[in-house]
């Protein structure tokens, strides 16, 4: 777990060092770099909420659920708001990102995350539809266990 956290951060650390060191110059119709820094930001923070998590269970067990809604709520909440707005300004009539050489690797950058966003999307809108179906299968299962009481 700490290991791939600190994964995470490092890509952020990457993704802001190719953002500063090409997308500083990129005037290309959409706020390419502001978006690719806060996306950074918004990566970064994830992974660092649950490095934050290892003294909170240290400390006292019992915050641990709450803390992990607040964060996943607050850190995806924000990162899935960022990508849809990154969406919408991807593909604005003013976006010429790709034309231009100064901004052609941040646009495959930007294009590339908001792929993998798409993937990410897809997932929690999986979740979402099919966790109470799980849950209603689940809890109207039969208690076949020795001893236990079948319903029928």
């Amino acid at each position: 777990m700490i290991s791939s956290n600190l994964i995470d951060i490092a890509i952020a650390i990457m993704l802001i060092a190719i953002v500063l060191s090409y997308g500083l110059h990129a005037d290309c119709g959409i706020p390419i770099f502001l978006w690719l820094m806060v996306y950074s930001g918004i990566f970064a923070s994830r992974s660092v909420f649950a490095l934050l998590k290892i003294p909170l269970i240290r400390r006292n067990v019992s915050w641990i659920t709450t803390y992990s809604l607040i964060t996943f709520i607050i850190t995806d909440g924000a990162f899935l708001s960022w990508l849809i707005y990154g969406n919408v300004i991807f593909y604005e009539k003013a976006n010429n990102c790709d034309s231009l050489p100064d901004s052609e690797l941040v646009y495959k950058v930007m294009f590339a995350l908001i792929i993998v966003g798409y993937i990410q999307m897809f997932w929690y809108g999986i979740l979402i539809f099919c966790l109470p179906c799980i849950i209603f299968a689940l809890r109207n299962q039969p208690d076949n266990r020795p001893g236990g009481v079948l319903e029928g």
